[in-house]
């Protein structure tokens, strides 16, 4: 392990002496936890499990946001990718090449899209064992990784065509470097870190709040010299690798940021992140932690918050001391770990950052790291007492809270498994019901879903109508997207395709509350331009898709004079 404990003979107390009915129930089991057989048993079944839960939607329906990526993944050039014509390029560079590889190998499908996310999330599996393990002693380490690949948040965010599973494993590959830089602070780990740290940033762009708290770690723990130190030397080297570090780093985070970030950005997805109400808020974005064993007591998020951070706070000064003791490698790691959830609080409440559940999954390996490393630190606190009961207290304890963890992990991961909407299932019921001379008119909310499964399907003959009011964000020439959305808008739009209209009309919409959290009703403008033109629901309708509505009518042609005409003079329609 990285950070062995120097054991005393009082933390070593043998139990063997004391003969209550306590410590002979609890002597064989906690010697069990801590055997490597049972370390290694229990990795082998929670991987199993952890892969089943991330190969078990792979076929699953993307939505939105997912869409618009794999659309401009299959861009006839490498600028279409980075930089679409409709919608704004979120998702970092390596991310992009390595789904576009994936596509070429097995083609188009939704398991194919969810290839690399897939890839990436397997590593992480592999490095956050890898980084706990070399941490923590081995019970913990178990409880640490369990935690973070088993976290709602992490399975359900690792599913999506997106950079989530690219970004958790960035962020514990900076950790992992860290670490062996802790353990030996040579100069090829240090490079090796500096390497790692600038890939890893092309990877995820929220990495770049993890580098202050690298460039910090070398003057914590300077690089070994290969010779007799001098004078001042080990301060002249820290300064020189820290600056070194910040130059690279930070020239590579700037160029990424000019040349990938600066055209993908807009004031409305700048309201779009920092649209809450202010730093008190984003500590309920922490829901990582509600995942955690806890009991339905602190199922509260003040009394849950406060725990932790008690915790955290423990650990931090434990550390503190064994650092004036001489021992670096427990406050290097609670700082390398910590300094990022502050920076991004920091960060969110000066709108540079947003700090969202998606955004700050980077953060999650640290904070876990940190809150296992200080409940390992009080641990060892307290087996210096000297009571022989302690310590196999604290193993059962440790094993109690592995059995929650995977018991949480089981009823929470098992709700999060339909799409968040069927837009699939939607074109698939579509192809086999829509007639040449139908109409079927699909809300601009659904256009990306739409656009991708009508290539995936092989339907180019489908009488789609796209729409143009009520946008999502966000989509380049729109910068205000709720100026697309009014009553008016929407009868210039939609009115004027029912006129047009000479057989049944479907329509199709999101039903995503957060999409119509800030339009007016245009689902029921629609109804009633479909009234107005003699329009009446067929029956039976079409079977519910989750999240998103179809509905079909039956219409009557009608003159043309009995009908409002449309306003081509409406600024949100020319613009797209």
């Amino acid at each position: 392990m990285t950070f062995p404990e120097r054991r005393s003979p009082r933390t070593l107390v043998d139990t063997s002496r004391f003969d209550t009915p306590l410590l002979r129930v609890l002597r064989p089991i906690t010697l069990v936890l801590r055997t490597r057989a049972f370390f290694s048993l229990a990795v082998f079944l929670v991987a199993g499990y952890n892969i089943a839960l991330l190969t078990g939607s792979m076929g699953r329906s993307l939505w939105l946001d997912e869409a618009w990526v794999a659309n401009s993944i299959q861009a006839h050039s490498l600028a279409g990718m980075f930089y679409p014509s409709d919608w704004l390029q979120t998702t970092p560079p390596v991310v992009l090449l390595l789904a576009r590889f994936s596509l070429a190998i097995f083609g188009i499908s939704n398991a194919a899209l969810r290839v690399a996310p897939l890839i990436m999330a397997l590593l992480a599996v592999a490095a956050t064992l890898l980084l706990a393990s070399r941490t923590l002693w081995r019970h913990y380490a178990l409880l640490a990784w369990m935690l973070l690949i088993l976290s709602p948040t992490e399975i359900t965010l690792a599913r999506e065509v997106k950079q989530y599973s690219s970004e958790f494993f960035a962020s514990t590959a900076i950790l992992l470097a860290c670490t062996f830089y802790i353990q030996r602070s040579t100069r090829k780990r240090f490079w090796l870190l500096l390497a790692i740290a600038a890939v890893c940033l092309s990877m995820s762009y929220g990495c770049a709040l993890l580098m202050p708290g690298v460039a910090s770690l070398f003057f914590i723990v300077p690089v070994t010299p290969n010779s007799t130190p001098r004078r001042n030397a080990s301060l002249s080297s820290s300064v020189a690798h820290a600056a070194t570090f910040s130059a690279i780093v930070g020239s590579v985070a700037l160029c990424i940021y000019r040349v990938f970030a600066v055209p993908n950005s807009s004031p409305a997805l700048h309201d779009l992140f920092f649209s809450g109400p202010g730093l008190s808020w984003t500590l309920e974005y922490y829901r990582f932690i509600g995942e955690m064993p806890l009991g339905h007591f602190f199922n509260r998020q003040s009394v849950r918050l406060f725990c932790v951070f008690a915790l955290l706070f423990c650990g931090f000064i434990l550390s503190w001391i064994r650092l004036r003791h001489g021992n670096r490698n427990w406050f290097a790691t609670m700082f390398v770990c910590l300094l990022p959830c502050l920076i991004i609080v920091i960060a969110d409440h000066l709108s540079l950052y947003p700090f969202s559940q998606r955004t700050s999954l980077f953060a999650l390996p640290g904070l876990v790291l940190a809150i296992v490393s200080s409940l390992q630190l009080l641990s060892v606190y307290l087996m210096t007492m000297g009571r022989p009961w302690i310590r196999p207290v604290l193993d059962l304890a440790i094993l109690l809270a592995i059995v929650l963890t995977l018991n949480a992990s089981r009823s929470q991961n098992a709700r999060n498994i339909a799409p968040t909407e069927d837009a699939d299932g939607a074109i698939a019921y579509l192809k086999t019901h829509v007639q040449p001379h139908d109409l079927v008119w699909v809300h601009a909310s659904l256009r990306e879903q739409f656009q991708l499964y009508l290539r995936m399907h092989g339907w180019d003959d489908a009488p789609v109508r796209f729409g143009n009011t009520a946008w999502p964000c966000c989509a380049r020439g729109i910068p205000d997207i709720e100026s697309t959305s009014s009553e008016a808008l929407v009868r210039n739009d939609f009115g004027n395709a029912v006129q047009q209209a000479s057989g049944r009309v479907w329509i199709a919409y999101t039903t995503r509350s957060g999409h119509w959290s800030r339009f007016p009703d245009e689902p029921g403008i629609m109804r009633r331009i479909l009234a107005e033109h003699g329009c009446t629901e067929t029956a039976p309708q079409p079977p519910a898709f989750n999240n998103l509505a179809l509905l079909s009518f039956e219409c009557r042609p009608q003159s043309a004079s009995a009908l409002p005409q449309p306003d081509t003079k409406s600024p949100a329609l020319a613009k797209r």
